[in-house]
């Protein structure tokens, strides 16, 4: 019986992560639509409401976000962004990330000044959110994404919290 159900979690998790793989490749391709669609593409690294929490409480002091950076990519860059994205690394193997999404970094796609599409990034869970819509945990994204975002000048992890105290006195 055990063998029987140690078979059958086996089955459900390999159907599970095929599934995902499967699934990244239309991301994949709906990713470098967008970057190829727009005339302005914009990466900022800011704070989150939990970086500032009131020391009594530990309730946010501010909903605001602080931009520690923001940067429009040129020509360049965005195909750089483009190269990086079409070429990932397909031998990175992630796992599910218990940590709580917090996404300290996010990419705008501009065409004809109107914002068509966001992403939001953890680099410390290694999820990304497109659009508003799922969280999820593409394997071979995230290792990609950094690269790319200390290619531009920010970086994928810091100390969140002491980044804010700082940038609010």
């Amino acid at each position: 019986m055990r063998t029987l159900l140690a078979f059958a979690l086996f089955i459900v998790t390999c159907g599970s992560a095929l599934q995902t793989r499967a699934g990244e490749q239309p991301f994949k391709s709906q990713l470098l639509d967008a970057i190829h669609a727009a005339d302005r593409i914009v990466v900022t690294e800011h704070s989150l409401a939990t970086d500032l929490p009131d020391p009594k409480t530990r309730r946010p002091l501010s909903e605001n976000e602080i931009v520690y950076g923001s940067r429009e990519l040129d020509a360049k860059e965005k195909q750089s962004f483009a190269t990086i994205i079409s070429k990932p690394d397909e031998d990175i193997t992630g796992r599910q990330s218990l940590c709580i999404f917090a996404p300290h970094h996010t990419i705008r796609f501009y065409s004809h000044d109107e914002n068509f599409s966001v992403m939001n990034i953890c680099f410390g869970c290694g999820q990304v959110q497109w659009n508003e819509g799922v969280v999820f945990n593409p394997h071979w994204l995230v290792p990609s994404l950094a690269a790319f975002v200390q290619q531009i000048g920010f970086q994928p992890r810091r100390d969140w919290q002491s980044l804010a105290e700082t940038h609010a006195q």
